[in-house]
């Protein structure tokens, strides 16, 4: 459902089929708060698309639905996620990434002094509705989430006790919905790693499909 659909379903709910005591500019907002709070809980994760380093470069950019890194490989082999005081700021072979705070940059070290192939797992963060045509960022099969939260805080808007029951089923929904991505292979796997070539520096991840 996109965003247009959820806040016809929304107005039908609470009697209103056009703005009034609720302005589409707060439904909109709801709608996309549920949307904000659902994809994040979800842990829905993404394979960007490969990219290449460049010698003596060490930030790269980040997908710009980019939240939390899961995994990075360069040249084959598992970084590990690093610290400011592991920095080292050499050339060399990358072993470790950091995610720097408000640059949308993934910073490689040491630093790369070859070309190599990067592949970057990462959560996503959800792309607001800016328009009635777009569509929340979770799986379709769980949309109907966002008309509930909406619903529920319309509601309570309104003093309507009412709003406990909306925002109950959401919140049951969410985990639901996290339920099921997790047995979809979604949940976070054991990982075991070893280092099994003495002349790389780098881990191996051996439990997660390539």
């Amino acid at each position: 459902m996109n965003r247009g659909a959820l806040r016809a379903r929304v107005r039908s709910e609470i009697v209103e089929p056009t703005e009034g005591f609720w302005t589409d500019v707060e439904l909109n907002y709801w709608l996309n708060e549920a949307n904000e709070i659902a994809t994040t809980k979800a842990g829905i994760r993404k394979l960007n698309p490969d990219f290449s380093t460049v010698s003596g470069t060490a930030g790269y950019a980040l997908p710009s639905d980019f939240l939390n890194a899961r995994r990075v490989r360069c040249g084959g082999y598992d970084l590990l996620p690093g610290t400011l005081e592991d920095w080292t700021g050499e050339s060399g072979t990358p072993t470790r990434y950091y995610v720097m705070s408000g640059e949308s940059k993934v910073y490689l070290d040491p630093v790369p002094n070859a070309v190599l192939t990067v592949k970057l797992w990462y959560d996503i963060r959800a792309t607001e509705m800016t328009a009635d045509d777009k569509s929340p960022s979770f799986p379709a099969r769980w949309h109907h989430l966002c008309y509930l939260y909406c619903t529920g805080q319309a509601k309570r808007k309104a003093d309507d006790p009412g709003y406990v029951t909306y925002l109950r089923d959401w919140e049951s929904g969410v985990q639901e919905m996290c339920a099921e991505l997790a047995s979809q292979g979604q949940a976070e796997r054991p990982r075991h790693i070893i280092d099994d070539w003495d002349e790389y520096p780098g881990i191996r991840t051996v439990t997660l499909d390539e």
